[in-house]
């Protein structure tokens, strides 16, 4: 068992064990490290001569203020293990949640990703189920319009007709305008500061090695009136962000923006394309929109471990919270420290 922190060998065992997406890269944690949130680290769980991994959790290692304890979490978006074909996946976890807990770590938060996690049995090991995710099957059919909703195929098609132009853009020259757009979505739905990704930002995802970043927009007679980041990782694509001038929204572009995403993906032979949940996992009407591209539907698990409970108590008193009573977890992270 060890622990990785850096860039060439994490990326080693990301290629060995070979299917991953791009949040369990190192590039993708760095990002995450500059934004705040923690310092990447790699879990091992390797064979006994330490060549071959078997298994792997990425995660955030965060210090925790004003004491000489630390934590992890998952970076935002999907995350947690990764598995080598065939192991037997309950060892693997009890020898990573071992490591951790030897390295001091007092508690885990981890996002799961749900394509990576099947073989987990449903229970402790998996974590908790919050909802479910909307998953497209792109090689299911090569007339991906006919797998939509028939209003979602409606309002694509009625888009067309009045003008709406989809375009991919290689080269990221709109990159400042999905800025734009995406700022301004974000300020009129009232989202919390963590989500106004700065320039930085867009251009570390558009910059890295370790994953693609597709930035596709919509526009109307020249003007953006919604546009897209999907990343690419082996043959899995994410919707990641997304955003849509509120004017225009009744013309539904970023429908067509993911219908052009999917016929991407054909082209490509990417096999699936994750397009997500609701907002706080709900079936809202975001989660509607999604399904109306596919019917595919996995479920999504977040795991809570405590590794050190005297550690986690003496934390909750110090901040005045009672474990048993707070939802929020890591209870102590409750409330920030003074």
């Amino acid at each position: 068992m060890r622990e990785v922190d850096n860039k060439e060998e994490w990326r080693e065992v990301l290629g060995q064990l070979k299917n991953f997406d791009f949040v369990h890269t190192y590039d993708f944690h760095h990002l995450s490290e500059k934004n705040g949130e923690g310092v990447p680290v790699l879990f091992v769980l390797s064979t006994d001569n330490d060549t071959r991994p078997l298994a792997c959790w990425p995660a955030l290692k965060r210090s925790i203020e004003s004491t000489e304890f630390f934590d992890l979490t998952s970076v935002y978006g999907y995350g947690g293990p990764l598995f080598a074909k065939g192991i037997n996946v309950e060892w693997a976890l009890a020898g990573i949640w071992e490591a951790m807990r030897k390295a001091g770590v007092v508690s885990l938060f981890s996002r799961m990703h749900p394509l990576y996690i099947e073989n987990i049995p449903i229970g402790e090991s998996r974590g908790k189920n919050l909802g479910d995710v909307v998953v497209i099957e792109v090689q299911i059919t090569p007339h991906y319009l006919a797998s939509y909703r028939a209003s979602h195929r409606r309002e694509i098609l009625n888009a067309m007709k009045r003008g709406i132009q989809v375009v991919i853009d290689h080269e990221y020259r709109e990159l400042h305008e999905f800025s734009k757009i995406y700022l301004e979505s974000m300020k009129e739905l009232g989202a919390s500061s963590y989500y106004f990704f700065d320039t930085e930002y867009f251009d570390s995802l558009i910059s890295s090695k370790d994953f693609k970043t597709i930035l596709i927009y919509a526009e109307l007679h020249g003007v953006k009136v919604a546009a897209s980041l999907f990343v690419l990782t082996g043959n899995v694509m994410q919707y990641y962000l997304s955003a849509t001038v509120d004017a225009y929204r009744k013309l539904a572009p970023s429908k067509m923006i993911i219908a052009r995403a999917h016929e991407l993906a054909i082209e490509l032979g990417v096999e699936k394309i994750v397009l997500g949940g609701g907002v706080g996992s709900s079936r809202d009407r975001l989660f509607d929109f999604k399904a109306g591209f596919s019917d595919l539907t996995k479920p999504f698990y977040i795991t809570q471990k405590i590794f050190n409970h005297e550690a986690y108590v003496q934390l909750c008193k110090l901040r005045g919270v009672d474990p048993h009573k707070e939802s929020f977890f890591p209870a102590y992270r409750a409330q920030p420290f003074c």
